[in-house]
């Protein structure tokens, strides 16, 4: 059914490679950054680049600079049901260097959404993780010694950047759910050595591009957005706090409540005029000097 769909959506259609190539996920994150014509998205983008590089090729004590990460970043990662928090720049580098002791460093989306705003990156991945059989065993798969699995799962990644494009932390959002493990044929499994060697030029150039254009925040106004700004500042909610306050009967934004919201007796009181006087039915008990008519 999603096939006949039309849409971009890369986590409806799964258009999976049938082998895990270790270079796709860069190389499609440097062709969306070649699309990008925001400048502060473009340092985002470089900065989020290199930083990948740096991961997945093992480079774990390059990653948390001063050019690159602010100095007490905040990570909050998803793992199949539960949630690894490091706070600092001690418990980051300390949940980054046992990643690459425990060789589980190799990995990259095998499709993704990839959207870069003032905030920071937002990707949506169907995620491959390459893993020794010993890992495997962890998740409570029955692998045998030497043996590789290829994990995937489903993830939702923000990656949070300050005005001066420097990553504050990565919150990473789990799909328990959605996990499998495919058992590697030895021809296809990639080692962190072979990860490396093979982002070497990609590396490179991420380091070129990221050194080459260094960003400065002080030319750059980030663009309002009603979903990280203050929501009394939206038109939209003046409308709705205006409706609410006609019905209540008071002004709103220096406004007058309309008179209509409010009862009879005050619309004449604002209108300056008096109650008039009711005259009476016809043989109203109350009407002096007069009885019942027949």
């Amino acid at each position: 059914m999603t096939s006949a769909l039309q849409t971009a959506d890369a986590i409806t259609t799964l258009d999976l490679p049938p082998k895990f190539d270790v270079t796709k996920f860069p190389r499609e994150v440097e062709e969306y950054l070649a699309k990008l014509a925001n400048p502060f998205h473009l340092a985002i983008g470089r900065n989020y680049f290199r930083h990948l590089l740096l991961e997945i090729s093992g480079h774990w004590d390059q990653i948390l600079v001063p050019h690159l990460t602010i100095d007490e970043p905040i990570y909050r990662i998803g793992d199949r049901g539960t949630t690894i928090v490091a706070i600092g720049h001690e418990e980051v580098l300390a949940f980054y260097r046992k990643t690459a002791e425990d060789r589980k460093n190799v990995m990259g989306a095998l499709t993704m959404n990839m959207c870069i705003e003032d905030f920071g990156v937002v990707t949506e991945a169907r995620w491959a993780e390459v893993a020794t059989g010993t890992t495997v065993r962890e998740h409570g798969i029955d692998a045998g010694p030497g043996t590789h699995y290829l994990i995937l799962h489903n993830i939702f990644q923000l990656f949070g950047y300050t005005l001066d494009a420097k990553l504050i932390g990565e919150r990473v959002y789990d799909d328990p759910a959605s996990y499998q493990y495919v058992q590697l044929d030895p021809v296809d499994v990639v080692t962190p050595e072979m990860a490396r060697e093979q982002l070497i030029p990609y590396l490179e150039r991420a380091v070129k591009m990221h050194e080459a254009s260094p960003w400065d925040a002080s030319k750059y106004v980030p663009s309002p957005s009603t979903l990280n700004s203050d929501p009394r500042n939206d038109e939209d909610h003046r409308y709705r706090a205006r409706q609410r306050g006609r019905r209540a009967g008071r002004a709103v934004d220096g406004r007058r409540a309309h008179s209509h919201h409010a009862g009879p007796g005050r619309r004449r009181r604002e209108r300056g005029g008096r109650r008039p006087r009711r005259r009476p039915r016809r043989g109203h008990p109350l009407r002096a000097g007069e009885g019942d008519r027949p």
